[in-house]
């Protein structure tokens, strides 16, 4: 509601019921112009406009005070000052719209830099993330090289004991076999000819 068309509703009925939106409404205002202040803290210009805005408002409560008191006391015209508070509200509310306008504008830019600093922080994110996975897939890379690497070792080193292993099991069957050659045979002619024949026909 109109707190100039209450007031002047009151002066003109002189009824108290006009008079309780506009003291209702008298309590939201201070609360409001304390956002404000925060809001245009880091704005000169608009916080400059909001001071006078809210200069101006208290001049015109104390205007529409002085009425309501005149009026309750029977004195003064319904028409007094109507003029001059109605002339200050014009100019409270196109100061408002001036801030509004602002207020609009400096929404927008913080929503700008909430989804440029959200993006940005997605895409350190998602840098990161690969980052780490690709830590971690070079270094798995390198442990399984390392380990295909040690198990290559470990295949030629029982491949080694292997040979090693029938070599030796190679050469004992030759000695037994050998021994079972010459036994008996006393003859070292026929002794040494027994070893050279088996030496010949083993190895091959």
């Amino acid at each position: 509601i109109d707190s100039e068309t209450v007031l002047r509703g009151f002066l003109i009925t002189g009824k108290k019921e006009f008079l309780e939106p506009r003291i209702e409404a008298s309590r939201k205002p201070p609360e409001h112009f304390e956002k404000l202040g925060e809001l245009f803290a880091d704005y000169p210009t608009q916080l400059t406009t909001l001071e006078k805005t809210k200069r101006d408002y208290q001049e015109w409560a104390s205007e529409g005070d002085q009425a309501v008191k005149t009026r309750g006391l029977g004195k003064g015209s319904v028409a007094a000052g109507s003029e001059l508070r109605k002339d200050m509200m014009d100019q409270i509310r196109e100061d408002f719209d001036s801030l509004r306008s602002v207020t609009e504008q400096v929404r927008d830019e913080h929503a700008s830099e909430v989804t440029h600093t959200a993006r940005i922080t997605l895409l350190a994110t998602v840098f990161f993330a690969l980052l780490f996975g690709a830590g971690l897939a070079l270094g798995g890379r390198r442990q399984l090289l390392g380990l295909s690497n040690r198990y290559e070792e470990i295949l030629g080193e029982q491949a080694k004991q292997t040979a090693e292993l029938e070599r030796q099991a190679w050469l004992r069957t030759g000695q037994g076999k050998l021994a079972e050659r010459i036994r008996g045979d006393t003859n070292v002619a026929g002794v040494s000819k027994g070893i050279l024949d088996f030496i010949a026909t083993y190895v091959g």
